[in-house]
């Protein structure tokens, strides 16, 4: 699963919930530094990892979407789209 603004409010929330349930998650936020303290409240022993996304470019968002593939060690079931200013420019299809 990824989390496109699962660094703070219900975004943070749903990667921390699904994370405590087993799920592999890629929190996607902008700022590194919220990133990092999503990834510090992670229950021990959960697969939680980070990607830095802008959703205002689309180069951003194939390489963060392909980073997170890559790190989640299968397919990706998922992805919530939960910024909190959504911009339409980000479409990306995997």
């Amino acid at each position: 699963m990824i989390d496109a603004g699962g660094s703070a409010g219900i975004g943070r929330a749903t990667v921390l919930a699904l994370a405590s349930s087993g799920a592999i998650v890629t929190a996607a936020a902008r700022r590194k530094e919220r990133l990092d303290a999503v990834l510090a409240a992670a229950p021990k022993g959960s697969i939680v990892h980070a990607v830095v996304l802008d959703l205002t470019s689309e180069e951003s968002c194939k390489a963060a979407v392909k980073e997170a593939v890559s790190c989640l060690l299968c397919d990706c079931d998922g992805l919530q789209n939960n910024p909190a200013r959504y911009l339409y420019k980000c479409t990306y299809v995997f």
